[in-house]
């Protein structure tokens, strides 16, 4: 049972919930597990490194009694229901999410789906054939500021543009803990699972067509521009940024409407009106609380909520596959460029080497270093011209380096 902020109104719950994941967002949502769910429910957590700090994390919070850890994959009793919620690196959420489906649990999966279309989309077939449950984790449909927000746009009349900031400075605090990102995904894949299905309750259809990729601080700073339609969407990612940023502006008959939740539960303006994004921020559950909730009630009822709408996260897989192709196209020559120079190469060197060489795995510090040192070695030596060309006919520079150094 979820303890529903009125608690004579109770929402189903299943008796079990695994998350699939150790890092800072699986403790966020075990967190937030813990205090919306009743006792009785069983949670556990499943990963396989960092056993010993996760265990320390546990007691310190005092959950010690409430979470389960494990080094292996959720197995549930068929007497009981249950549901898996897959948190661990975007690399790895297919295999995960493969699992949930075979042993017939519902499942919710954090974003991006998968690092592509075409093992999204077999996941997607898979459901359907076992007629699994499967679920995108689209969080920010389930926020109220988003909700009001795409109210006042659909009121005011049709839209001629869209454009979107999102940013994140180096480091920051976020729920208690210091923020990182996943350094082997590219920031587009990163974020447009984020920014599109918020775009969908805003526009009359997705964003459907791709035309142009700005690539800056070598793959850390990118401008995309996105039609739907004939609706042009830019939108304006930066990792390593000067703070934090999320803005989207929306233009109708020269007029801007505009959010700004980078602080939630934010602004929205239109003209010279201002409103809070949620009145209710303080006082009703937040965004992953509510979809969390709605998940519960989705995995153990005939309830069907169109936020999880698995299609919308496939769709937003195959924008990314076709940006992609553009992203490598102009990576390839700047690479080449900055390992031709004679001075040492800039920090935005460093941020795309370890981009490409952590995209089949996560990397310490120490190795990550290592790694970019002999990348450096192998284009200062005496058959450098036979690496610049090889890269540059690569179609995979990530598969390409991690070849060299291994």
């Amino acid at each position: 049972m979820i303890m529903s902020e009125v608690q004579s109104e109770p929402t189903l719950c299943p008796d079990n919930i695994g998350i699939v994941g150790g890092g800072r967002w699986a403790r966020v949502i075990v967190s937030v597990l813990c205090e919306l769910v009743s006792p009785e429910v069983k949670i556990s957590m499943h990963f396989k490194h960092n056993m010993d700090s996760m265990l320390a994390w546990i007691k310190k919070q005092g959950l010690a009694d409430r979470i389960q850890l494990s080094s292996t994959w959720p197995q549930f009793s068929s007497a009981h229901s249950s549901a898996i919620i897959v948190a661990n690196a975007a690399r790895d959420h297919e295999k995960a999410v493969e699992h949930a489906l075979s042993i017939g649990a519902p499942v919710l999966v954090e974003k991006p789906i998968a690092t592509n279309s075409t093992a999204a989309e077999r996941l997607a077939k898979l459901a359907r054939k076992v007629n699994g449950q499967i679920a995108a984790a689209q969080v920010f449909l389930f926020a109220r500021y988003i909700e009001n927000f795409s109210k006042l746009i659909t009121n005011s009349g049709p839209i001629d543009a869209i454009s979107v900031d999102w940013s994140d400075p180096k480091s920051e605090q976020r729920y208690g803990e210091t923020k990182q990102y996943d350094i082997g995904l590219p920031v587009f894949a990163d974020w447009l699972p984020h920014i599109l299905p918020i775009l969908n309750t805003l526009l009359p259809t997705l964003p459907n067509e791709y035309r142009q990729l700005r690539v800056s601080r070598g793959g850390a700073k990118l401008e995309l521009e996105l039609y739907a339609d004939k609706i042009p969407c830019v939108i304006r990612l930066e990792r390593n940024a000067s703070h934090r940023k999320r803005i989207i502006k929306v233009n109708i008959d020269g007029k801007v409407s505009e959010i700004d939740f980078s602080k939630e539960p934010g602004v929205i303006s239109y003209g010279q009106s201002f409103t809070t994004g949620d009145e209710f921020w303080d006082s009703k559950k937040k965004p992953l609380a509510c979809m969390l909730s709605a998940f519960f009630q989705f995995s153990t009822s005939a309830y069907q909520d169109t936020r999880f709408d698995i299609r919308i996260g496939l769709h937003t897989c195959k924008i990314i596959d076709k940006i992609a192709k553009s992203y490598y196209e102009q990576l390839i020559p700047w690479l080449i460029e900055q390992l031709s120079a004679s001075e040492n190469p800039d920090e935005s060197f460093y941020y795309t080497l370890s981009e490409l060489l952590s995209a089949k795995g996560p990397l310490t510090a120490n190795a990550l270093s290592q790694q970019i040192e002999k990348v450096i070695k192998f284009f200062n030596s005496e058959d450098k011209a036979i690496y610049f060309e090889h890269l540059s006919q690569t179609q995979d520079p990530s598969g390409f380096f991690i070849k060299m150094v291994t």
